[in-house]
């Protein structure tokens, strides 16, 4: 459950830098 915490926290920095995968969700991105 803490991966889960960690990749959500990570993914709106992430969604932001990178707007393209925005829409992607964050454990394809980890994937």
């Amino acid at each position: 459950m803490t991966k889960a915490v960690i990749v959500s926290a990570a993914r709106t920095p992430v969604g932001s830098f990178l707007g393209s995968f925005a829409n992607i969700p964050a454990h394809d991105l980890g994937a």
